[in-house]
């Protein structure tokens, strides 16, 4: 039966992994990488003031679980102030299998002066491959640095929960204490009018396209609306046509005019016939609280056009475009009233 569902259960069948234990004699840069990567460094190059911070970037690319990577080890040394890194990672899958990148960011403040050099990174990982450990390490970074006339010393002063400051390039990475000037990076862009007025325009979009939308649902539903939405279109067309027979021989001119006058009242009062004699015309306005003189204007008129259709050669031939525009002011009068 198309109409009708159920909810059904299903269930794979259990898998067996098989799961082998790493080996004993890890190496002391081993911090849970299992696969195969590389491993680099790279940091900012050319000479430093004694003081400056300088940001080292180290990467390790490779297949396997690159999250269960650690940090890589590096070696003491009194000529850098290392800071927590930043780390960040990439991962895709490479023929079913998870590679990816691994970054971590320091930020190390050089201590001493001279020609400084910083000791390679070394990180072990097991290859199941070769079913053996591997150590990778990188190359030693060395830096010029030029002895400060005057350096800044830092203390680490530990707060209330005993924990010292450690959130060095998350926020304010540094201060540059040898800024030479500082530019002005403009306003915010919030405090724009252009920025309010680009996001009130979606909202008029909203209210326009529901006040659309909800025309439509009465045009569809309700009959006596979508007529008298449509009456004074219909009867501009009528007239129209009207005004393109002012010169033209017979009754046809008189029939339009007629024929659109009586539809669009017919179109405002949602009656069910739209040839209405003057006299019905008359009995359908006076129901309907309209000013006498537009009653009477209305049944002139229509008496004017019944006389030259039917009898053409009982009165003399009234001023057509007159007839024309007492019809469009007719039209509009009745708009208002109705």
């Amino acid at each position: 039966d198309p109409f009708r569902s159920r909810e059904i259960t299903v269930r794979a069948s259990d898998l067996e992994i098989e799961v082998r234990s790493l080996p004993n004699g890890a190496p002391p840069a081993f911090s849970g990488g299992v696969g195969a990567f590389t491993l680099s460094a790279e940091a900012q190059q050319g000479k430093l003031t004694q003081g400056d911070p300088v940001t080292i970037t180290v990467t390790i690319k490779g297949q396997g679980n690159i999250h269960g990577v650690g940090e890589p080890l590096r070696t003491e040394s009194s000529d850098f102030k290392f800071y927590d890194p930043k780390v960040t990672v990439e991962t895709r899958l490479d023929q079913n299998v998870l590679a990816g990148v691994k970054t971590f960011e320091y930020v190390t403040i050089p201590s001493g002066s001279g020609e400084v050099t910083l000791p390679p990174f070394r990180l072990a990982f097991f290859d199941p491959k070769a079913g053996r450990y591997r150590t990778l390490k990188t190359d030693p970074i060395s830096f010029q640095v030029i002895a400060a006339e005057r350096t800044e010393q830092v203390s680490m002063r530990s707060t209330s929960a005993g924990n010292a400051v450690k959130l060095v390039g998350e926020d304010i990475r540094y201060i540059k204490a040898d800024a030479a000037s500082l530019d002005n990076q403009g306003s915010y862009l919030y405090t724009s009018a252009l920025f309010w007025s680009v996001h009130v325009v979606p909202l008029f979009g909203l209210l326009g396209a529901w006040q659309w939308r909800r025309r439509q649902q009465l045009l569809e539903s309700d009959v006596a609306y979508a007529r008298r939405s449509r009456s004074k279109g219909e009867a501009k067309k009528r007239l129209a046509v009207a005004s393109q027979m002012v010169d033209a021989e017979g009754a046809a001119f008189h029939g339009e005019i007629h024929r659109a006058l009586s539809a669009f009242l017919a179109d405002r009062l949602n009656l069910g016939t739209t040839d209405l004699t003057p006299s019905q015309a008359r009995q359908f306005l006076q129901g309907h609280s309209i000013p006498d003189e537009v009653i009477d204007e209305m049944v002139a008129v229509l008496e004017v056009c019944d006389l030259a259709r039917f009898a053409p050669g009982a009165a003399g031939r009234p001023d057509r475009t007159e007839l024309l525009t007492r019809a469009e002011e007719l039209i509009g009068q009745l708009e208002t009233s109705t």
